[in-house]
């Protein structure tokens, strides 16, 4: 999900100088969400438009309805608001902003034009959920959303076995070309079928089939994003080549789930690196 917070909602109703951007970002394929203080920091924004006359009272009504519509899920703001003190403490920064924060942390990543928030904001894992306005673009934001929502346990048991698959057919590789006294491209698909086989390939295919079909396309998008040789490194040709892998069904293609869950970690870092400074990484 990518929580909106009042900077982006307000872009969407009052032409500014990066209004085009903000407004680029709702062709994202993904739920929008912000908390219920959206709504009134949004109207004194406009309010305060209106008295500038940037904008007339037809115009702010109308602009507030359609920017509440865009809105998937709202998230009540008392349920928030402990962590967003904690956060404000952390940051130095307003309680305001930090609801969004807070509402990023669980719910998927924060997009924001206010960079001094963003620079304040130095804990690794929390840095990974804000991206500011001035980076993102709807490509970019659709991967953060990928890489973001993927849990710590599931992104870690993905790592740890596409690690143990790799070691396995390289193993797989070495018997069978003692076997065979050569290398050959029989010999690597030999290994190959055996691999599929064994426990840790069986394990990412398990673990891949309990996901939702959206989440399956994320995890296979960032393998096919993490392969260093791969020829197409645009993460919408990724997303295209994860959905006709999962609308095939991952159980009836294995082999290209399985040797590719190897760069998935690769994948992350590619997303991460650009928009995540060097010194917040973790």
């Amino acid at each position: 999900m990518i929580v909106i917070d009042t900077t982006i909602a307000a872009k969407w109703i009052v032409s500014e100088s990066d209004s085009e951007m903000a407004t680029a970002l709702q062709a994202v394929d993904r739920d929008f969400v912000a908390p219920t203080l959206l709504v009134s920091e949004l109207s004194n924004v406009l309010r305060r438009k209106e008295r500038e006359g940037a904008l007339s009272s037809t115009q702010l009504d109308a602009g507030l309805i359609r920017a509440i519509d865009a809105i998937d899920q709202f998230v009540r703001e008392e349920t928030l608001i402990s962590r967003a003190v904690t956060l404000s403490r952390q940051f130095n920064h307003s309680t305001y902003d930090c609801v969004f924060l807070a509402c990023a942390e669980t719910k998927g990543i924060l997009v924001t034009a206010d960079t001094t928030f963003v620079s304040k904001i130095n804990d690794p894992e929390l840095r990974k959920r804000v991206i500011s306005l001035d980076q993102t673009s709807p490509e970019l934001l659709d991967a953060a959303v990928a890489a973001c929502c993927v849990g710590e346990t599931l992104w870690r048991g993905i790592v740890a076995l596409g690690r143990q698959n790799d070691e396995n057919f390289l193993r797989a590789v070495a018997l069978q070309q003692t076997q065979t006294g050569r290398l050959t491209p029989i010999t690597h698909m030999m290994a190959s079928m055996e691999v599929e086989q064994d426990f840790a390939g069986q394990r990412i295919i398990q673990v891949l089939s309990n996901l939702l079909k959206v989440e399956q396309c994320d995890l296979i998008a960032l393998m096919y994003f993490g392969e260093s040789d791969w020829s197409r490194p645009n993460w919408y040709e990724a997303v295209h080549e994860a959905k006709s892998l999962v609308d095939i069904g991952i159980d009836k293609l294995v082999a290209p789930v399985v040797f590719r869950a190897k760069n998935f970690e690769h994948g992350m870092s590619k997303v991460f690196n650009q928009y995540v400074p060097a010194e917040y990484k973790s």
